[in-house]
């Protein structure tokens, strides 16, 4: 692997604000350069979220400040001495100031949709669940819209981002850690559909993962790429979902010249990929909303139990939120990320209630008697104690509820493995050579591993195996609606009690209480055994 030992950060935005049409500055109004142009162009616009974002993942979750994701300066809009989520919010108003979700009083009619075209908003979404749009609209003009009848309420947009972070390490040992080998085959998810709400695919993903796992007629997307605007559910750069989609579906892999198959969490659902974050892996709660509507809507055209695994997260979401209880409502599971801020707080929609939240754990046995584990331990071998909860820690970044936020423990509901999770991911992009690729065998053992896999942490890692677990759950008991699965994933977790771990590797010291990992790690054994299902 061409990667080295060095962590990459690679974390984008996550901001309240709205968005702004490009335009004059009025008099009076704050010069950009100071509060938000980043890169100095006369403008607030994407590259400098983008660059704040990079700044910002750097600098509050890298333990060097190293990598191309280098911390600038420029991006420390409040003078604080360091680039953390405030300074996204200023960037984020600056940049996008008129961009808003409305409400209404009933559906959506085609006159109110022609008075927002004759008052020169852009009209985004139109939804059903929860009638209302999102637009782009001037401020001016917005304050006479919400004076007419149709208008229920009015909501800033907002953006969500993916929660992961790059890394380079061994290999992976997330599947036995949830105890996945002790339910295959014949327990794999099938007949569950997990939409993952991402970054959606890469073109070349069928190089990665099995084409008959996903499902292309229901796949979607809502944002469109990077730098244009087209939208294409399997057009995405950025890999983030991919890789999470990895672990429900399982990958291909050329391990020593040797074609394999690595079982995902859920190898027998089909996941159906839903694009609501861009190729920089962030996404308006618009797009997002209107992603759990669609599923929400599809639902009953499936007849199957549905799953919605989000890996992202951000600022809270009126809209987000009226979305994802109408999807529960529907019968749909929801399961979010519940962010890797640590204990700044956990993002949204994981800290609402009604989601199942999931916080990421690490095990230590990662980093010793590495010349044993590092190349073959996955591959030959199971190691059927990991789930010793001494052997099991809480990652640094793990987002942890903040009472400043009036977020309480209950919140924080359970945890999965999310610290160097290995997986298809294509950080030198789509160009990198397939699974199958042919590499030198002279190479170092350290360099072995192809350049498009790489080992991801994150609870945007963890996510997906508790995501997957829910799927086994609802393969054997398909009526289960979401406060019976929370219970029991709850109910059945393993405690991870109060300690402190010292990375062997990365040197980040990791402090947890009681409650930061939630009732525990799940895995799939207990979680079934307590259906009376025994493997």
């Amino acid at each position: 692997m061409k990667v080295k030992s060095e962590v990459l950060a690679l974390v984008f935005v996550l901001t309240l604000a709205t968005l702004m049409v490009p335009r004059a500055q009025s008099a009076g109004e704050a010069n950009p350069a100071a509060a938000g142009d980043v890169n100095g162009d006369g403008s607030i616009d994407i590259m400098d979220l983008t660059l704040i974002g990079r700044a910002l993942g750097t600098d509050r979750q890298s333990p060097h400040g190293n990598g191309w994701n280098q911390w600038n300066p420029s991006s420390d809009i409040d003078s604080d001495g360091r680039v953390d989520v405030s300074d996204l919010a200023t960037a984020g108003k600056n940049y996008g100031k008129n961009r808003f979700i409305i409400t209404t009083n009933g559906p959506v009619t085609e006159e109110f949709l022609a008075l927002l075209g004759r008052s020169g908003a852009s009209v985004h979404k139109v939804y059903t669940l929860v009638p209302g749009v999102a637009v782009t609209i001037g401020k001016g003009v917005l304050s006479r819209i919400t004076a007419t009848g149709y208008v229920k309420a009015v909501y800033p947009d907002g953006v969500a981002r993916a929660w992961s972070q790059l890394e380079g390490g061994f290999l992976a040992w997330d599947n036995d850690m949830v105890d996945v080998e002790h339910v295959l085959p014949d327990i794999d998810g099938r007949g569950v559909y997990v939409a993952v709400l991402d970054t959606g695919l890469v073109p070349c993903w069928r190089d990665f993962l099995p084409e008959e796992k996903i499902d292309t007629v229901h796949a979607k997307a809502f944002t469109g790429m990077v730098p244009t605007d087209y939208p294409a559910w399997d057009s995405d750069t950025e890999s983030h979902g991919m890789h999470v989609v990895s672990t429900i579906a399982g990958y291909y892999y050329n391990y020593f010249g040797n074609h394999s198959y690595v079982y995902g969490v859920a190898s027998g659902a089909k996941v159906i990929p839903v694009k609501v974050l861009n190729n920089y892996g962030w996404g308006w709660w618009s797009d997002i909303a209107a992603g759990i509507e669609y599923i929400a809507l599809l639902k009953p055209e499936l007849s199957a139990p549905v799953v919605i695994s989000m890996s992202l997260g951000g600022g809270p979401s009126a809209l987000v939120r009226m979305m994802v209880d109408e999807a529960i409502n529907a019968g749909v599971i929801v399961v979010a990320a519940a962010g890797n801020e640590g204990p700044a707080g956990m993002g949204y929609p994981a800290a609402y209630p009604e989601v199942i939240s999931v916080a990421a754990v690490g095990w230590t046995f990662n980093y010793y008697q590495l010349d044993t584990y590092k190349e073959i331990w996955w591959r030959y071998y199971l190691y059927d104690d990991v789930t010793v909860p001494s052997e099991v820690y809480v990652a640094w970044l793990s987002s942890k509820p903040n009472p400043a936020l009036g977020q309480t423990d209950d919140l924080l509901d359970v945890a999965g493995p999310g610290v160097m999770v290995f997986g298809p991911y294509l950080a030198e992009g789509a160009a990198a050579p397939p699974w199958w690729a042919i590499y030198n065998p002279s190479y170092p053992v350290d360099y072995m591993i192809p350049r498009q896999y790489l080992w991801l942490t994150g609870t945007s890692m963890s996510t997906p195996h508790v995501s997957g677990i829910v799927a086994l759950m609802l393969q054997l008991q398909p009526g289960l609606n979401q406060a019976e699965v929370e219970s029991l994933l709850k109910s059945t977790a393993i405690p991870i009690p109060a300690g402190s771990y010292l990375h062997p590797v990365f040197n980040v010291l990791s402090v947890w209480d009681d409650n930061d990992a939630g009732a525990g790690l799940v895995t799939a054994l207990t979680a079934l055994e307590a259906l009376g299902i025994t493997p």
